[in-house]
């Protein structure tokens, strides 16, 4: 797929395959999605989780080399390919790292929404800075709530290549940084729940959300 083509095939609607790729990847796909059954469907979603791999650089150099190509199509389906490349690689046959992954918390939203705010909630705590301004919140910020071990080994999937960095030392030249905070339980009505993450997120639709969306399709994945 070239990323000049106009007859490309849009990539915006990706969440029917993202969702489809656990199937892929647990062996119970079927020669109908253009797969032969004599191939092993774990490396057949090696080779497509590649493939994308090698179009989200493909487009990036395009993109990299002439900024005027830049358009909202092009944009859109880079988004997409990003979010596809991290659902895929979460999805992935567990190692021992992944199986001591937490449960994951994302709040999403646009700008304005009270992500920041309601994180806070989840947790207990004020954690999250709030802010009236747009786009104040331009990294991941995690909050680890266990009283158990603390093994934080399945970081290198969810952020592979990221820094973590502590949250008062983010800095908004570095949008590939991520901080995550080790927490008590806060409250009795959560000593049930298993050990789990609460992210607060960037937005995604400010004017200068796109110089930090990975953060965000990365902790949506």
């Amino acid at each position: 797929m070239g990323v000049e083509s106009p007859h490309d095939p849009p990539l915006s609607n990706i969440a029917p395959f993202v969702q489809n790729m656990r199937t892929v990847g647990n062996g119970n796909t079927t020669a109908d999605r253009g797969i032969s059954s004599s191939v092993d469907a774990g490396d057949a979603a090696a080779k497509l989780y590649d493939f994308v791999r090698t179009l989200i650089q493909r487009y990036r150099s395009v993109l990299g080399s002439d900024p005027a190509a830049m358009s909202a199509e092009l944009d859109e389906r880079l988004a997409a390919l990003e979010l596809a490349e991290a659902a895929m690689r979460l999805a992935r046959k567990p190692n021992e790292a992944s199986a001591a992954r937490p449960l994951q918390l994302a709040v999403l939203g646009p700008t304005q929404a009270g992500k920041s705010t309601m994180a806070n909630m989840l947790v207990g705590r004020r954690l999250a800075e709030v802010s009236p301004l747009a786009g104040f919140t331009v990294h991941a910020q995690g909050s680890w709530i266990t009283s158990g071990p603390r093994n934080a080994d399945w970081l290198s999937d969810v952020f592979p290549g990221w820094e973590r960095i502590d949250v008062d030392e983010l800095s908004r030249e570095n949008t590939e940084a991520y901080s995550l905070t080790l927490l008590d339980r806060p409250v009795e009505s959560l000593a049930a729940l298993p050990p789990f993450v609460v992210w607060d997120t960037p937005d995604f639709d400010s004017l200068r959300a796109h110089q930090y969306r990975r953060a965000v399709l990365e902790s949506a994945a």
